[in-house]
């Protein structure tokens, strides 16, 4: 059996509180599109940033799905991601590019008001950042890891 000192037990309690209280990322920031059309398939590169905004405290093994909202509210496009670490008040940053058909595409092209005809023909270059309301995490995951002790777990 393993003995614990109460000091030790008080620390180790502290330390599970700490990290149980991190707080976690809301939705996505600085979130935007670029579109482009090569033989009738649309290749859609979403970026945008999850930020960690704790102390002590990284995010490891960071995955999920984000959902674009069209103006109704139904998904117009989910992207999922994984970030390997996010350090403490820092941003880790997504870039997922994903190839899409005519009809998946619509709905973002609706939400955007990116003409379909101006983008084929390049008088619309399809970049445009998209508004907080239209966008949130579908699904995040992540790990809350003290930063000091996975600090610690890299310098052995």
């Amino acid at each position: 059996m393993i003995k614990f000192s109460f000091n030790k037990l008080i620390v180790l309690l502290s330390l599970l509180l700490l990290i149980s209280c991190a707080k976690t990322p809301e939705a996505p920031i600085h979130p935007s599109v670029g579109i482009a059309v090569e033989k009738n398939m649309y290749f859609v590169n979403f970026t945008c940033g999850v930020m960690n905004e704790n102390s002590d405290t990284a995010f490891t093994n960071v995955g999920g799905v984000i959902k674009i909202k069209d103006k109704a509210g139904s998904a117009a496009l989910e992207i999922p991601f994984e970030i390997p670490v996010i350090l403490p008040f820092a941003t880790g940053g997504i870039n997922e590019t994903l190839e899409l058909s005519e009809e998946a595409v619509n709905p973002l092209l609706a939400l955007l008001n990116i003409d379909k005809d101006k983008l084929k023909s390049g008088d619309d270059t399809g970049k445009k950042y998209i508004e907080e309301k239209y966008i949130e995490f579908k699904e995040l995951n992540f790990e809350k890891n003290d930063i000091i002790i996975l600090l610690k777990s890299k310098i052995k």
